[in-house]
């Protein structure tokens, strides 16, 4: 699933941040859902699996899915806002983007000592 989801989401994003954190955390709040120690939760509701009760897993599967709906929905107006500043366009040149950013766009080298025979 992680695979898919990588494969559907942003193909360009190089640092994979999606892939870490995001699925990370939607897996990190189900299973908080489903394995949470009674105990260690400060609202004293344990997961599905030590109490039988599911009303935790339903918040962190509410919590996520509101969760994703705000950031689907501030990422768009601010992809809406940078392309009508950019004029139209969210990417650099293809240009540029050969040539390398660092030189492009900075007009130097982020690692000047690398000459790819390292």
């Amino acid at each position: 699933m992680p695979r898919l989801l990588h494969h559907i989401s942003v193909r360009y994003h190089a640092l994979d941040a999606f892939g870490c954190h995001g699925i990370g955390g939607i897996l990190g709040g189900v299973l908080t859902g489903l394995f949470c120690v009674p105990e260690l939760s400060w609202t004293g509701k344990g997961g599905l699996f030590y109490t039988g009760d599911a009303s935790l897993l339903i918040s962190q599967i509410l919590g996520i899915v509101v969760t994703v709906a705000i950031v689907l929905v501030l990422d768009l107006v601010i992809a809406a806002v940078v392309k009508v500043l950019f004029h139209g366009s969210l990417r650099v040149d293809e240009a540029d983007e050969a040539l390398g950013l660092d030189a492009s766009q900075h007009g130097e080298s982020a690692y000047p000592s690398f000459s790819g025979l390292d």
